[in-house]
């Protein structure tokens, strides 16, 4: 029988380091083209973002559906920001919402290509990485949703209301667990969503140190074997 890991879902030098590259290019130039995520530059930069992503990581040929489906989501939401009215909060909460679903489907795709990996590689450390990313990029914007459907779920040092740069930067402090205080979740639906991701941060750091431990394991083992055979064979 084939293991697990077909060509489809092992971990490539383009998975790996060109979607780290993508993301982490992204957490650095997102603070400052999305200070209003309704504007051209910013609608144009989160499709751009979007569509590289899921190229590289989903693929046109290994999973079609998703694909499609992250393609479909894209449009809509950067069709929603160019024709819908800034203020119509609800409706650009709709246009989130999609990009969230969207970095769902790529999150899913690339953990599973991960956790199939049987290898202990550097590629695959820095899909690990990316994948870290791509979850506090996923939250930011789903806590931007949140802050449009109800204004006030989250509180500034200047008591205004918290600007998509805002959350971007408080969501990977919440999943790192810094815990500055300055932006803070108010109502009860962004807290819960606060904790989640900081489980989740947590989680993964641990069981992406295992995983990695356990794969470098099983290689020394598998040379120590390969070795023991060949001078075996040898004498």
């Amino acid at each position: 029988m084939r293991p697990a890991t077909d060509r489809g879902t092992r971990v490539t030098p383009l998975h790996g380091y060109g979607g780290l590259a993508v993301l982490g290019g992204h957490v650095f130039l997102a603070p400052y083209g999305l200070q209003d995520p309704t504007s051209l530059v910013a609608a144009v930069l989160q499709a751009v973002f979007f569509l590289l992503l899921i190229l590289i990581l989903v693929g046109v040929g290994t999973h079609r559906v998703y694909f499609v489906a992250a393609v479909v989501l894209i449009m809509g939401a950067t069709l929603i920001r160019f024709t819908a009215d800034s203020d119509a909060l609800g409706v650009q909460a709709v246009a989130d919402l999609a990009l969230v679903v969207c970095g769902g489907i790529v999150l899913w795709t690339s953990m599973r290509r991960v956790l199939q990996a049987r290898t202990a590689t550097a590629t695959l450390i820095s899909a690990s990485v990316g994948l870290y990313l791509l979850a506090g990029i996923t939250c930011a914007i789903a806590f931007h949703a949140v802050e449009l459907i109800v204004p006030g779920s989250f509180t500034t040092p200047t008591g205004g209301e918290a600007s998509a740069a805002d959350l971007y930067y408080f969501s990977f402090v919440t999943l790192s667990t810094l815990g500055y205080g300055d932006i803070s979740p108010a109502s009860p639906f962004a807290r819960s969503l606060a904790v989640l991701l900081a489980v989740f941060g947590q989680v993964f750091l641990v069981m992406l140190l295992g995983r990695l431990v356990s794969l470098h394991l099983a290689s020394q083992a598998r040379e120590r074997s390969s070795a023991g055979s060949a001078g075996g064979a040898g004498s």
